[in-house]
């Protein structure tokens, strides 16, 4: 439904005034993000079969030889082709 010139008046002062609160919004979000981590219960340390990844991409990235799933650790995803030789 498209919109007159009335609506779309409104809704662009709508957008004005939000533009002034985003950054406050960004930086509490942020902030919320940061205090919670998903990953809380994993170190680098952990068996790459324990991690929080489903066990159909552990399977592929093991059979694509991305990572040996039965020696790797979650620690080793920063470095690109984890298997080692």
């Amino acid at each position: 439904m498209p919109l007159n010139y009335k609506e779309f008046v409104n809704a662009l002062a709508v957008v004005r005034k939000y533009q002034k609160q985003i950054t406050q919004h960004h930086m509490e979000d942020s902030q919320k993000l940061d205090s919670v981590s998903l990953y809380a219960t994993v170190s680098r340390d952990t068996n790459i079969r324990s991690s929080k990844l489903s066990k159909r991409t552990l399977h592929i990235m093991n059979e694509e030889g991305l990572i040996d799933i039965f020696q790797g650790a979650v620690g080793g995803f920063g470095v690109p082709f984890l298997k080692e030789d």
